[in-house]
């Protein structure tokens, strides 16, 4: 088994939803398979928050062609500063993996929402998914 990475999800800085009762709405971004199929045996997704950001932190990340769920968090981020490892979600699947087909995808729902609507003056979030694999002969 010859295991590769990449990093295959960079959301770059988003904003956050502003405070308040409505629903929270998410954000959408994915990553098509381009090559031929390959097999994932582990996902690392970290949340990166601005100094000071405070809010509810979420996201989905699932295989588009049937929905799989490959990782999911909600982060209650009130606390600053945050641990070395608060933001850093590591799903583990072996020795089970996820198949991605060729012209398959991986989609992530993403989404923050503040906790004050003053302070910070700026708050941003942003999201990385990076992938372990291996490719199907």
């Amino acid at each position: 088994m010859n295991l590769k990475s990449a990093q295959i999800i960079s959301t770059g800085t988003f904003k956050p939803q502003r405070l308040g009762w409505s629903k929270p709405n998410s954000e959408f971004t994915q990553w098509v398979n381009e090559d031929e199929t390959i097999q994932i045996w582990k996902v690392q997704i970290w949340m990166g928050m601005d100094i000071m950001g405070r809010g509810d932190y979420w996201f989905r990340l699932i295989r588009n062609s049937d929905e799989s769920l490959l990782g999911l968090n909600n982060w209650d981020h009130y606390s600053e500063p945050s641990g070395a490892n608060d933001n850093v979600m590591i799903y583990d699947y072996a020795p089970n993996y996820f198949e991605i087909k060729k012209d398959d995808s991986i989609g992530l729902y993403y989404g923050t929402k503040r906790w004050n609507p003053i302070w910070p003056f700026v708050m941003r979030g942003d999201i990385s998914v990076t992938i372990w694999y291996t490719e199907v002969p």
